[in-house]
């Protein structure tokens, strides 16, 4: 009797971009390069003030309340190995300027939709921002789509090859249709700011002609008929005249001064109002170009959504990322384990104290807990074994003292 023996794999899927049944290649010619997206919302965000100042109040807003390094908790036995580990992570992180690190990696995501770090074990463990970052794309997968090498290509020449241990991607909202990379919060709003940026240039071509009076110049009469020459000539004078200059002609000139003004046009407030709430909205950031008494409110209004929809979770992304590929590496590199590694916190340890404190505070009122264990949950727990050991102390002095009060007092009586 035979027996079969069937395997199961953990991984089915294979990607395949742009839904080809082609046989899988382990390289691009420059197709997945993603420099001219890059290029593309680059120029957007050079050139509209309202992109650049909403990106910047992303980026501004993850990093706000800085960075903070949590020691793990891994219980009293490694209390004390994880508090050198996470020592050695804020080293680290002062060392290499990781804050400002995570600002410009903020920036890019939300521009572009990915970022790129490299890290490095020679001499010694160190990371960066990779430079030229419209110049990465990958250079092999594997056999479940995972990319397993990334380059970087300048001008058809290929300049660095990372193995996938060696690049820190930092990717936002991924899709089939972006992939490898992550979505730009861009994407979306191109119609916008393409119509804004015609109807900029419309109104500014518009208003340059209306502003200034027309210069009717008449050179000539029934009686002469100035050549091509001489009404050259007219025309160079009339554009290099200084002031001061005289005008002396040996034939007729007439000069008419047209009037200025233009027909107002129509609804074009309301079109940049509607134009610009929509990329507001498309990017997820309160309202900045208001009026500011409606714009408090509004912001007031909206910041808790934009903050649980767009900047905790790119915050969760980005710490997921440094603490597996950054901190957990560093550690490892230096003989710690990784269960002792730190997380990367965006907000100081007190931020929600006074919360915490409000909700135990109810909890001991109502008796479900006990004062000590409401203390331990806040992180007084030090204190509390301290108190505890103070009042043992001073119980067993009063029960020395006693103890010798009493041994003293029938010596007094037999004195006596």
């Amino acid at each position: 009797m035979k027996l079969k023996l069937k395997f199961w794999e953990k991984f089915k899927g294979f990607f395949i971009s742009g839904a080809s049944t082609r046989r899988k290649r382990k390289f691009w010619a420059g197709e997945k390069s993603w420099l001219k997206r890059c290029r593309y919302y680059d120029t957007i965000y050079e050139r509209h003030p309202l992109a650049k100042a909403q990106i910047l109040t992303i980026a501004g807003q993850l990093c706000a309340q800085g960075i903070y390094i949590e020691p793990a908790s891994v219980g009293k036995v490694h209390e004390a190995r994880a508090k050198e580990a996470a020592e050695r992570i804020r080293q680290l992180a002062d060392e290499v300027g990781m804050i400002i690190m995570l600002y410009e990696t903020a920036v890019g995501m939300a521009k572009y939709g990915s970022f790129f770090w490299e890290k490095t074990w020679t001499p010694k463990f160190d990371i960066r921002i990779i430079p030229s970052q419209e110049y990465i794309e990958p250079a092999a997968q594997d056999e479940i789509g995972n990319i397993t090498k990334w380059r970087q290509l300048w001008y058809g020449h290929e300049t660095t090859v990372w193995n996938a241990d060696e690049i820190i991607p930092f990717h936002w909202n991924v899709t089939s249709k972006s992939w490898p990379y992550g979505t730009s919060l861009l994407v979306g709003l191109e119609t916008e700011f393409e119509i804004l940026e015609q109807l900029e240039t419309d109104l500014k071509e518009y208003m340059h002609k209306q502003a200034f009076p027309k210069h009717l110049w008449k050179i000539g009469d029934e009686n002469y008929t100035p050549t091509d020459s001489e009404i050259q000539t007219i025309k160079s004078k009339i554009k290099n005249w200084a002031p001061g200059d005289e005008f002396v002609t040996s034939y007729p000139i007439g000069h008419e001064v047209g009037s200025t003004g233009g027909t107002p046009v129509q609804e074009i407030a309301k079109v940049l109002e509607f134009l610009k709430d929509q990329c507001i909205d498309g990017l997820l950031v309160p309202p900045i170009s208001k009026q500011w008494s409606s714009t408090m409110a509004s912001a007031r209004e909206m910041m808790p959504w934009a903050r649980a929809n767009l900047i905790e979770p790119m915050q969760r992304i980005i710490s997921h990322v440094v603490e597996n590929q950054v901190f957990k590496p560093y550690l490892e590199d230096l003989g710690y384990s990784v269960k002792v590694c730190p997380k990367l916190k965006w907000e100081p340890p007190e931020a929600h104290l006074d919360e915490r404190v409000e909700m135990y505070a109810t909890l001991v009122q109502s008796g479900i807990i006990t004062p000590e264990v409401a203390a331990m949950e806040l992180g007084y727990g030090d204190l509390i074994e301290e108190m505890r050991k103070q009042r043992e102390e001073r119980a067993q002095l009063r029960k020395v003292m006693f103890q010798q009060k009493k041994m003293e007092e029938p010596k007094e009586e037999s004195e006596e």
